[in-house]
């Protein structure tokens, strides 16, 4: 996602002005630009080069577990911090091998899907498998969210929402 700096910094100017904070005045003074900042650190893009390499080892599943990323709920804009574990069994080749992600190519996929914008947790969820199933036999992701827009308003609950999916290549060919 591409963020217009400018953009940014004029939203969090008028966030400040709609409140009736002084953005010109301490400690609010540069908040805008911090605030730009920060979008551009969530969401900014950066491509990700996945390298894989063709190996003769065991084709048990190869697990991520507990990569912490950050977002904001599509609804209201607040913060959703989540937990992934990403798991996926390397896809067999015809020579009788695996081909295996670099070692942090699931948590960066993790990121990268992350920095398509705000989305919905169940969205995340599919996206990192859709992401990884190209180099696995089955991939399996669970998501463990905590939801400030849950936590600090409406039902008010500091529970966690738990989503996961698991694909096999099948279902990339449908």
């Amino acid at each position: 996602m591409i963020i217009d700096m400018k953009k940014a910094a004029t939203a969090g100017y008028l966030l400040l002005e709609a409140m009736g904070v002084d953005a010109q005045k301490e400690p609010y003074k540069n908040t805008p630009e911090r605030y730009a900042r920060l979008l551009v650190e969530l969401f900014g893009n950066k491509p990700q080069t996945i390298k894989t390499f063709e190996e003769d080892c065991s084709n048990g599943p190869i697990t991520v577990k507990g990569h912490t990323v950050w977002t904001f709920c599509p609804h209201h804009m607040l913060p959703v911090q989540m937990v992934v574990d990403a798991s996926y069994i390397p896809r067999k080749t015809e020579h009788g091998t695996v081909i295996v992600l670099g070692l942090s190519k699931l948590a960066r996929i993790c990121t990268e899907i992350i920095q398509e914008g705000p989305a919905l947790q169940e969205k995340v969820t599919k996206r990192i498998a859709e992401r990884v199933l190209p180099y696995a036999d089955l991939v399996s992701v669970e998501i463990s969210g905590w939801h400030l827009c849950c936590a600090m308003r409406g039902v008010k609950s500091t529970s966690t929402m738990e989503t996961s999916i698991t694909l096999n290549r099948e279902d990339a060919i449908e």
